[in-house]
C-alpha cells in the first residue's frame, strides 16, 4: 500500500514538472506569437491600439457601482462588455491593460516607438476616451507614478546616451493646444485664452510634412530640461470642472518633441517628430449639464472629435478624399495618420456600469482605427539633405538628358555628314567620269588637231616650195632673156606668169617686183636695159636690121631702123606720115612689153594694202614709161611730099 503511494506521488510530481515545463513552453511560444504578430501588424502599418481601463473611484463604490467590464481574455487583447440586457460584445486590441496595471506595466510596450523616433520615424500616441477614464494620468501622470510623456522622454536621452559615439542628436521641444478651434502656443508668456495671441495656423512645408509656423521651439540636451518645457506647457493648458470631472481638460494638449540626428559613420541625417497628445474628453452635454463656456467648450471639443471620426472613417473605407482641413486636430494629425508615422492609440475606458454607453462609443472608434491600414512607415531623412540629394539626381538626370540629346543631334549630324559624303562621292565619280570622257575626246581632238597642223604644215611647205619653184624658174627665165642676144629674143611672146590667184593672200598687193632691189635675181634699169640693147644691135648690125624696132605709140607703123640713137625731131601729130598707107604689121613682143608686167618701185614706194591699189600704181608705171619711151623714141611723120 505505501509504495503504491509512493508510485502515486512521484507519477503527480513528475506531471507536475511536466506541466510547468509545457506552460513555460506556452507562455515563450505566446510571446513569440505575439511579437510576431506585432511585426506583422507593424509591417501593415496599422495604427496600434491599447486598452486601458481605469479602477472605479471611492464615489463609485461607495454608490455600490458594479463592473460592467471582463478582463478575464484580457491577456490575449480581448475584452467582453456587458450590456444592460445580459448582452455581451467583444473588442480585440493590441492590448489590453485591466485596471490594477501599473504605469510601468504599461510602458513596456510603449518603449521601443522611442527607439523608432531616434531611428528617423515619425512616432504619435495620443489617448482617446470620455471625460474622466484616466486620459491624462496615462499620459502625464503623477509625480508618483510618472505617465508616458515622461518615460518616454527618460528612454529617448538614454538610447541617445548609449549611441554618442554614432550619432549626433539635437532635439528640441514645442507645447500648443487646440482650443475652440484655435492653435495656441503653450510657451509663450500670457498665452491663456483671455489674452490675446498670435494667431498660429498650420501649414504644409513639404510633400507630407506639416508645421506650425511661428512656434516656440526650445532646445534641450537632457531629460530634466524636456520634462521643464513639458510640464510648463501642460500648466499653461485650459482646465475647468464638470459634472464628470473636476480637473477636466478643457483643450487638446499637444507636445512635440523634433529630433534631427546625424549618422557619423555614413553622414546620413535624420529629422523625426514624437507627438504626445492628450485629447479633450468627449461628453454627452445632457449628462454634465454644461452651460456657458462648458457648453462652448463642449460643442467645440465634440466637434474635433467628430472630425477625427470622420477622418477615421475615410481611412477605414480608404476613400479618395480624406477631410483633414474640417478641424485644426486633424490637420495636426494628417501626417500621424497618413501613413509616414508610427501610430499608438490609448482608448481610455470606465469599468462603471453607468457608463456603458460612452464605453461602446470609445471602443466602436478604436476597432475602427485598429482596422485602418496605412501601410510600412516610412524613414525621415532629413528635408535639406534628401532635396540636395534630389537636387544632385536632377541635375544627372538633365546632364544625361542633355547629353542623350548631344548625342542624337551628333548622331543626325553625321548621319547628315555621311549622306553629303555620299552625294558627293558619287558626284565626284561622276566628275572623274567626266574628265575621263573629255580627256579621250580630247586626246582625240589633239591628234585630229595635230594631224591637221601636220597637214597645214605639209600644205604651207609645199606652197612655199611651189613659190620658191615658180620664183626660181622666172628668175631662171629673166636671166636667161636678159643674157641671150638681142637677135635670139622671141619678142613677139610673152612670158607666162602664174596668176595672181595663186599666189597667197598675204602676197596680194605685195608681190616681189621683178626689178625691186630686194630680189634676188639681177636687176636692171630701163637705160641700162636700152644702152645694152644698142650696144648689141652695133655689135650686130644685121641682127638689128631683122629685128626692127617697134613704136610704143597705139597705132604706130613699123619703122626702118634707125642707124644713129640721135633722137628725132618731135612730131607734133600722130597722124600717118604721107606716102602711102601701109598695114600696119603686128608688133611684136618687145622686152618693154614685158617689163610692164611688172611696175618699178618709186624711190620711196608706199606700202600696198590691197590689190585695187596695186592696179592703179601698175598703171601709173606704165604711164611713166611710156612717157620715157615717147622721150627717147622720136616717130617722125613722112614727108608730105613723098605721099602724094
Amino acid at each position: 500500500m505505501t509504495t503504491t503511494i509512493h508510485q502515486y506521488v512521484s507519477q503527480y510530481a513528475s506531471l507536475e514538472s511536466e506541466f510547468k515545463d509545457l506552460k513555460e513552453k506556452f507562455s515563450e511560444e505566446a510571446k513569440e506569437r505575439k511579437d510576431l504578430y506585432n511585426k506583422l501588424i507593424e509591417l501593415k502599418g496599422n495604427i496600434r491600439v491599447f486598452c486601458r481601463c481605469r479602477p472605479l473611484n471611492t464615489e463609485e463604490t461607495a454608490e455600490g457601482a458594479s463592473m460592467a467590464i471582463d478582463f478575464d481574455s484580457a491577456k490575449d487583447g480581448e475584452l467582453i462588455v456587458r450590456g444592460h440586457v445580459s448582452s455581451k460584445k467583444v473588442f480585440k486590441f493590441d492590448s489590453v491593460f485591466n485596471p490594477e496595471e501599473d504605469q510601468e506595466k504599461v510602458f513596456e510596450k510603449t518603449a521601443p516607438f522611442a527607439t523608432s523616433v531616434l531611428d528617423g520615424f515619425n512616432v504619435c500616441i495620443f489617448a482617446y476616451g470620455q471625460t474622466g477614464t484616466g486620459k491624462t494620468f496615462t499620459m502625464e501622470g503623477t509625480e508618483g507614478a510618472r505617465g508616458v510623456n515622461y518615460r518616454i522622454l527618460d528612454e529617448l536621452f538614454r538610447v541617445v546616451k548609449d549611441r554618442h559615439d554614432l550619432f549626433q542628436y539635437e532635439i528640441t521641444v514645442s507645447a500648443l493646444e487646440v482650443y475652440n478651434e484655435q492653435i495656441h502656443d503653450l510657451l509663450l508668456t500670457g498665452s491663456q485664452p483671455s489674452t490675446t495671441t498670435k494667431r498660429l495656423e498650420v501649414r504644409q512645408v513639404a510633400e507630407g510634412v506639416h508645421h506650425v509656423p511661428g512656434l516656440v521651439e526650445a532646445r534641450v540636451s537632457n531629460m530634466d530640461e524636456a520634462w521643464d518645457v513639458l510640464q510648463t506647457g501642460s500648466k499653461a493648458r485650459v482646465v475647468g470642472s464638470t459634472n464628470a470631472n473636476e480637473h477636466s481638460s478643457r483643450s487638446h494638449c499637444i507636445h512635440c518633441v523634433m529630433v534631427k540626428g546625424e549618422n557619423l559613420m555614413n553622414g546620413e541625417r535624420t529629422n523625426s517628430k514624437l507627438w504626445l497628445i492628450d485629447l479633450a474628453g468627449s461628453e454627452r452635454v445632457a449628462k454634465t449639464d454644461a452651460q456657458g463656456e462648458r457648453l462652448k467648450e463642449a460643442q467645440n471639443i465634440n466637434k474635433s472629435l467628430s472630425a477625427l471620426g470622420d477622418v477615421i472613417s475615410a481611412l477605414a473605407t480608404k476613400s479618395q478624399h480624406i477631410p483633414f482641413r474640417n478641424s485644426k486636430l486633424t490637420h495636426l494629425l494628417q501626417d500621424s495618420l497618413s501613413g509616414d508615422s508610427k501610430t499608438l492609440m490609448f482608448v481610455q475606458i470606465s469599468p462603471n456600469e453607468n457608463d456603458v454607453g460612452e464605453t461602446l462609443c470609445s471602443l466602436n472608434f478604436a476597432s475602427r482605427v485598429r482596422g485602418i491600414e496605412l501601410g510600412q512607415a516610412r524613414k525621415q531623412v532629413d528635408v535639406g539633405e534628401l532635396s540636395r540629394y534630389k537636387l544632385m539626381v536632377g541635375r544627372a538626370k538633365q546632364d544625361c538628358k542633355s547629353k542623350d540629346a548631344q548625342i542624337k543631334s551628333m548622331e543626325e549630324t553625321i548621319q547628315s555628314l555621311e549622306a553629303k559624303n555620299k552625294a558627293k562621292d558619287l558626284l565626284t565619280m561622276n566628275l572623274q567620269d567626266k574628265i575621263k570622257e573629255l580627256e579621250s575626246q580630247l586626246l582625240v581632238e589633239r591628234k585630229i588637231a595635230r594631224q591637221h597642223v601636220d597637214n597645214k604644215i605639209a600644205q604651207d611647205v609645199e606652197r612655199k616650195q611651189q613659190q620658191q619653184q615658180q620664183q626660181q624658174s622666172l628668175k631662171e627665165e629673166n636671166n636667161t632673156y636678159m643674157r641671150s642676144p638681142m637677135s635670139e629674143r622671141n619678142l613677139n611672146t610673152t612670158v607666162e606668169r602664174p596668176p595672181l590667184s595663186a599666189a597667197p593672200k598675204k602676197d596680194l598687193g605685195m608681190a616681189k617686183q621683178p626689178f625691186a632691189d630686194s630680189n634676188n635675181s639681177e636687176t636692171y634699169s630701163f637705160n641700162q636695159l636700152m644702152s645694152l640693147a644698142e650696144e648689141k644691135e652695133n655689135a650686130n648690125p644685121d641682127a638689128a636690121a631683122k629685128a626692127r624696132r617697134v613704136s610704143l605709140c597705139n597705132g604706130g607703123a613699123q619703122q626702118p631702123r634707125r642707124s644713129s640713137l640721135i633722137p628725132l625731131p618731135r612730131r607734133n601729130s600722130l597722124m600717118p606720115l604721107p606716102g602711102g598707107a601701109k598695114t600696119p604689121a603686128p608688133a611684136a613682143a618687145s622686152p618693154l612689153d614685158k617689163i610692164k608686167e611688172y611696175s618699178s618701185p618709186p624711190l620711196i614706194s608706199p606700202p600696198v594694202m590691197s590689190n585695187d591699189k596695186g592696179g592703179s600704181r601698175s598703171k601709173r608705171i606704165n604711164s611713166i614709161l611710156r612717157r620715157s619711151l615717147q622721150k627717147k623714141v622720136v616717130i617722125r611723120p613722112a614727108p608730105s611730099g613723098q605721099g602724094g
